[in-house]
């Protein structure tokens, strides 16, 4: 119905970047190969057609993917990305 439910447990958009990030590489105990982008480490990027932080959070669910990059080499682009 449009409202959100238990909006005492969101995050906010950098914490759910890390939680998928970050924080997953340290569970696996990979957070020294991967999990940020750093010199020496596993660099997959996922590109959005728009900086999701501009979003309204209603509609993160709708911005597409321009391109993912996966152990150096582009394996998505969507068709008519820029």
């Amino acid at each position: 119905e449009g409202e959100p439910m238990w909006p005492e447990e969101a995050v906010t958009l950098p914490e759910a970047v890390r939680a998928y990030t970050w924080n997953g590489a340290f569970a696996s105990f990979e957070e020294h190969i991967k999990g940020s982008l750093e010199p020496g480490k596993v660099g997959d990027v996922v590109v959005f057609e728009t900086d999701l932080s501009a979003a309204q959070p209603t509609e993160i669910g709708q911005v597409r993917v321009d391109y993912t990059v996966a152990d150096g080499h582009v394996v998505y682009t969507r068709a008519g990305a820029a």
